[in-house]
């Protein structure tokens, strides 16, 4: 591939040569890769459109706003002035191959960066619904990322710097998404802060939002299916850090295939060990098309930590050969100490489906800690058929990773009343 044609933005006004629409507009017109750099007085300039800026239309186009190579994001693109939440998105893309890094993207009434039908895209190392220090919020409107119908996209990494801190989007209190995969398949959400700011801790003025939502594509007919994404990864620096939610990560309206939830910590800090609350669920699978799901693991980084939320894992109306293995439940992530955790996993509704909870194994086991005041529950069969096909082996009740007793555990499985 011949050597990528440069589009440095030199104004932050809203059209004109050396403008940043300026600049789509000219890789739009160029075939082949190119790259778009800001200058250096552009550091912490905000770019404020008075229109929607264009689209990315051509592949393999880099929008790179770390202007001192220094792993802190530098160019500013601020919606403040836009007001249509259907289509005033920051950044959209619609081309393969494209990558947008080293960006502050905020306060776009629709999404901060929305990718439809495009493959292999990469968002990393930008800030996202948040003052560039990352430590107040300024949110977008609907999404922080949206990608629609998008395959082998990539939202972070797990190298050191392509994480991106994602802070959450919402609306006249409504609670918004920061991440949506919709009928997406074998995309990959790892290496991100998604709740927390820069200090560790919630930025000023936070509401609630779910994380990390994945659903079919109802758009068109049939619905394109969403498989094979996954949320996190067992490799080092892939999972993701999800915090001061109301939901963490959310399978739903279906069909929802295949989809890996590993290596992440919910409800806990940067640091691993403080609480940041998660305000409802870390994980619920909400559709009885929601199948094939793979919550942990039993290979070594697959393992998820669930603390600081009143349900680690909600199973409500699943499909299928959902499993959830290896992890840790009420700990910090060294799994020696309690955290606040009113219930583990809890079944509801017509989750009928085949779930293993544990497994053949010790390494399948999760590790139930719950406590939340008096004691916890770790695993509850709700009503409904919740449960009816549910198999529960080889867990650790009660006890850390290092043998202590826990202060507290009120029940290690609870069937309602109304349960089979």
């Amino acid at each position: 591939m011949a050597s990528a044609a440069v589009f440095t933005v030199t104004d932050e006004a809203d059209s004109g040569a050396g403008t940043l629409r300026w600049a789509i507009n000219r890789a739009n017109a160029r075939a082949g890769a190119d790259r778009i750099e800001f200058d250096a007085g552009m550091l912490a300039r905000p770019i404020r459109p008075a229109t929607r800026l264009p689209a990315l239309s051509d592949a393999y186009t880099t929008i790179d706003g770390d202007i001192d190579d220094d792993g802190v994001p530098d160019a500013i693109l601020d919606g403040e002035q836009l007001d249509d939440a259907q289509t005033d998105d920051g950044l959209r893309v619609l081309a393969d191959h494209c990558t947008l890094s080293g960006l502050v993207i905020r306060d776009f009434p629709a999404a901060g960066i929305r990718v439809v039908g495009a493959a292999h895209c990469r968002v990393t190392g930008c800030r996202l619904g948040v003052y560039r220090p990352g430590t107040v919020r300024k949110p977008n409107g609907l999404y922080d990322v949206r990608l629609v119908r998008a395959d082998q996209c990539t939202i972070g990494g797990t190298a050191p710097g392509e994480g991106n801190l994602i802070i959450g989007a919402s609306e006249d209190d409504v609670p918004g998404l920061a991440v949506t995969i919709e009928g997406g398949r074998t995309n990959r959400v790892s290496g991100n802060v998604i709740g927390v700011g820069t200090d560790g801790v919630p930025p000023l003025g936070s509401e609630a939002f779910v994380a990390v939502r994945v659903t079919a594509s109802h758009g068109v007919d049939p619905p394109r299916a969403a498989e094979g994404n996954t949320i996190g990864g067992t490799a080092p620096g892939a999972g993701n850090v999800i915090a001061d939610a109301h939901i963490g990560v959310e399978l739903k309206s279906g069909p929802v295939i295949d989809t890996v939830i590993a290596g992440n910590t919910f409800g806990l800090g940067p640091d691993g060990d403080s609480v940041v609350f998660v305000r409802q669920t870390c994980v619920r699978l909400y559709s009885t098309e929601v199948s094939g799901t793979r919550i942990g693991g039993t290979v070594a980084g697959a393992r998820n930590v669930f603390a600081g939320c009143d349900t680690g894992v909600w199973v409500y109306d699943a499909g299928a050969d959902n499993r959830i293995q290896g992890n840790y439940f009420g700990t910090n992530v060294a799994g020696t100490a309690e955290r606040d955790l009113r219930t583990a996993i809890r079944i509801d509704g017509n989750a009928d489906g085949e779930l293993m909870i544990g497994g053949g194994s010790k390494t399948a086991g999760n590790m139930f800690v719950p406590y939340h005041g008096a004691g916890g529950t770790a695993v509850r069969l709700g009503g409904g058929n919740g449960g009816l096909e549910a198999t529960i082996r080889h867990n650790t009740f009660g006890r850390l990773k290092n043998g202590t007793t826990a202060t507290a555990m009120l029940t290690g499985v609870l069937a309602d009343s109304k349960s089979p």
